[in-house]
């Protein structure tokens, strides 16, 4: 009797093994996810996050911040909407590149966010493009922020 219940537990166990081993090689057999190239940008949740934590010290919920920093309600579409804008605003987070009204650099006026990853800003600026109800100033096909054309215009 003794013998028959060891016997049926190293079967089970022979079985639980070659089970798993089954299991093991099915798993690792099966297509990975495809390349990041292939999987679309998504840049919502991660817009407003890097705004939340990078932005909304200095431009909080989008408003003006006194006569020095202006609101990014509608005045991030007329931005992007003016000769060379799409630049002028990758510029901005990349060299602080800011201009003044009449179009003369401000230096040192604008943190830079070289460091930070192409898609991360790319999220941002389409972020700072939609938010506040910005999205409904924009024209279809506008206000729309790649990783590719960050890379670019480093």
């Amino acid at each position: 009797m003794q013998k028959h219940r060891v016997a049926r537990v190293t079967c089970l166990i022979a079985t639980l093994i070659v089970a798993g081993t089954i299991l093991f090689s099915w798993q690792r057999s099966r297509p990975s996810s495809p390349p990041a190239a292939a999987v679309s940008f998504d840049w919502r949740v991660e817009g407003a996050t890097v705004f939340r934590e990078e932005c909304s010290g200095c431009h909080p919920d989008g408003r003006a911040v006194g006569d020095s920093i202006p609101p990014l309600r509608e005045h991030a579409v007329a931005l992007y909407r003016s000769p060379g804008g799409p630049e002028y605003l990758i510029d901005v987070l990349l060299d602080g590149g800011v201009r003044a009204a009449d179009g003369t650099p401000q230096p040192d006026v604008h943190p830079t966010y070289e460091g930070m990853d192409d898609a991360r800003l790319a999220a941002v600026l389409n972020h700072m493009l939609t938010a506040w109800g910005n999205e409904a100033l924009l024209r279809e096909g506008e206000g729309r922020y790649g990783p590719e054309e960050i890379a670019a215009r480093r």
